[in-house]
């Protein structure tokens, strides 16, 4: 017992000599003392042992290979000096008579697990004790603090495997979620101490073997839940997933937890449907509440996903008209994310927002060419309602990630530019507005929203279920209508006008209990905003690419007549694009090139659509373009300008 009582002293003091130590560099690491020290931590008091190895190597003045060296010659001596005690000293058995040790808290939920052979749990941690054919104890630890296996999380769209973990701390337990094979390997495992398991290198490939046997034993008793990766729809419109669950289901939302934080419910009904009768009366924020409505019917109405961008000079109540009291319906808008975001969160928000609205404020933020790069594809992203390829941890590719969804947005600049392509152009509407909500209500609706929220969205979820062939009807009829007023504008645009106003009769009709007819008859009064939104819209001619290409190039031409050679005056100022003919304007391919690529167009794309078109006209070189021609009437100038054919 005095021997015992002596070593539990210098474990004591050797931990006290290697925690004190504040100056990192080779002479003091070396220094025989510290090397005593750290030889009998290594034995008996890992923890601190592996806490000291680990800062030497963060200090660059330390070559820990030296240190590996030397630690190897004490460590023989202190086995060696310690070896008759050491069995006493370093199990660790719950023992209910000794009054230093106490019992682990009961488990959550009342689970009781069987602990595996020849493991022994306490609030010091978890050790192996085995005993070798000798009749001698072999001990050590597989874990710095108790954990256990708690749940077992089965994702039935991918057939992956989560475990949900607790970790005993002095304050109760701490948990942690990770997929299965994070538990499996020791790099992995060791990965998880910065959650708050007690593993280092030293330990894992032990500690891999305990969750392996403590899963062996309790296969039976740890509770499986089955998890979903996405929200929204399922089994033909009969299910709802809304996080943070649904009725059969628990919606992973990994790592990131603000997703299950989003959708809650806080405040009281009438008064937030109280606070809409003022904002309905505001035509912006009646239009993207409206948006934000429409998100869950747009896959039932088979409409694809498209983004409502409202913009404007600051001060103009966007920020509380357009994103923040429609994100309420559904869960706390704090947790709209802005475009000072990377790309990559972008898009994983997007694909976690499946059958309900995304919302991105402050669009401003968007200010060099990368971040126009990477906003251009998360548009199409959006567009096409598919997340990006990408290859998983394990090497595999990941599945891509189908996702439906209505996008809002705001800011002080359009989502769209000149140059855009196509298809962004036909699945972005973009309003230009000058206030959306006066200073006052949109003051009044930053505040109100931070205590009123979630509380009419599974209520319109349920609605929305019950009423699918009502929805599909009036969809189709104003589809039609609409199409009918603005034959001329992109179909696409309409379609979501149609979309937004079915969706604002069902919630009139079914959640405020208003009479049909009355909403239908305002729905078709002259002085009902929704014309003035209709008249708004954009052709189907303006959103073409060639066509706005044909508009920059003229505009290019004749801001630079003086840079192209003419028969009559064959002097031009640099740089040089191109000469004027009598029947054509030839400009260079390369300068050309270079100037549609400067604007955002895609060069090759463009001149071959022009080509077809007739706008451009090869030259008698043939397959080896010198120029383009492009008539004379193209262009509506006197004389003409890559070939430009004139006539």
């Amino acid at each position: 017992m005095k021997e015992k009582n002596l070593l539990n002293e210098k474990i004591q003091q050797a931990a006290d000599i290697l925690n004190n130590l504040r100056e990192f560099n080779d002479k003091t690491i070396l220094d025989k003392k510290i090397l005593k020290a750290a030889a009998v931590c290594r034995f008996y008091d890992e923890l601190t042992f592996a806490d000291f190895r680990a800062r030497c190597e963060e200090n660059q003045d330390v070559t820990i290979s030296l240190f590996n060296d030397a630690i190897l010659k004490y460590a023989k001596n202190v086995k060696k000096e310690f070896a008759h005690v050491e069995d006493n000293v370093k199990v660790i058995k719950i023992n209910k008579t000794d009054e230093n040790i106490f019992e682990l808290p009961p488990l959550p939920d009342g689970l009781v697990l069987k602990i595996p052979p020849e493991y022994t749990c306490s609030i010091n941690g978890i050790v192996i004790d085995k005993v070798t054919p000798g009749g001698k104890h072999n001990t050590k630890f597989v874990a710095y603090s108790p954990f256990f296996i708690v749940e077992r999380l089965k994702n039935i769209d991918d057939q992956t495997e989560k475990f949900k973990v607790a970790i005993y701390t002095p304050q109760g337990w701490d948990f942690i979620t990770a997929d299965r094979y994070d538990f499996s390997e020791e790099h992995r495992l060791v990965m998880l101490s910065r959650y708050g398991l007690g593993v280092d290198s030293a330990i894992a490939r032990d500690t891999v073997v305990y969750i392996s046997e403590l899963l062996r034993q309790n296969i039976n008793i740890i509770p499986v839940t089955r998890i979903v990766n996405q929200t929204g729809w399922r089994n033909n419109f009969s299910e709802f997933i809304y996080p943070p669950k649904g009725k059969n289901y628990i919606v992973d939302t990994g790592e990131n937890d603000e997703l299950s934080m989003l959708y809650q419910v806080k405040g009281d009904r009438q008064v937030w449907l109280k606070h809409y009768q003022k904002i309905r009366e505001y035509d912006y924020a009646r239009m993207a509440f409206n948006a934000a409505l429409a998100a869950p019917l747009i896959e039932i109405i088979g409409m694809r996903n498209m983004t409502l961008c409202m913009w404007g000079k600051s001060g103009g109540g966007k920020t509380a008209g357009i994103i923040k009291f429609p994100m309420s319906i559904y869960g706390d808008p704090k947790y709209v994310p802005t475009f000072n975001s990377t790309f990559n969160s972008l898009e994983r928000r997007a694909v976690n927002s499946n059958n309900f609205p995304f919302a991105v404020d402050e669009l401003q933020n968007i200010t060099n060419k990368f971040q126009l790069d990477n906003i251009d594809k998360f548009a199409h992203i959006i567009g096409e309602g598919v997340s990006k390829g990408r290859t998983a941890r394990s090497g595999e590719l990941e599945l891509l990630k189908r996702f439906s969804t209505i996008a809002l947005i705001t800011g002080e600049q359009p989502l769209t530019n000149f140059s855009s392509d196509q298809g962004k152009k036909r699945r972005t509407v973009e309003i230009h507005c000058e206030e959306v909500l006066p200073v006052g209500l949109a003051e009044k609706t930053h505040e109100f929203v931070t205590e009123h929220y979630g509380l009419i969205g599974r209520e319109w979820i349920e609605i929305i279920k019950e009423n699918i062939n009502e929805i599909k009807s009036i969809y189709r009829y104003l589809k039609k209508e609409y199409r009918t007023k603005r034959p001329d504008a992109v179909l696409d645009h309409v379609n979501f006008i149609a979309a937004a106003y079915t969706a604002e009769i069902i919630f009139d009709v079914h959640l405020r209990n208003l009479n049909f007819k009355n909403v239908w008859e305002e729905l078709h009064s002259n002085n009902y905003h929704i014309y003035d939104i209709l008249v708004g819209l954009p052709m189907e001619q303006g959103t073409s690419s060639a066509e706005r290409a044909k508009t920059f190039i003229r505009e290019f031409i004749a801001s630079r007549w003086k840079h192209f050679v003419n028969e009559r005056d064959l002097m031009a100022v640099d740089p040089v694009y191109g000469i004027i003919k009598s029947d054509y304007i030839a400009l260079y391919p390369y300068r050309l090139k270079g100037e549609l690529k400067k604007a955002g167009f895609s060069p090759e794309k463009i001149i071959n659509e022009l080509l077809d078109e007739n706008f451009f006209v090869r030259d008698e070189y043939g397959n080896k373009t010198h120029s383009i021609n492009i008539r004379q009437n193209n262009i509506n100038l006197e004389v003409n300008m890559y070939k430009m054919p004139v006539k």
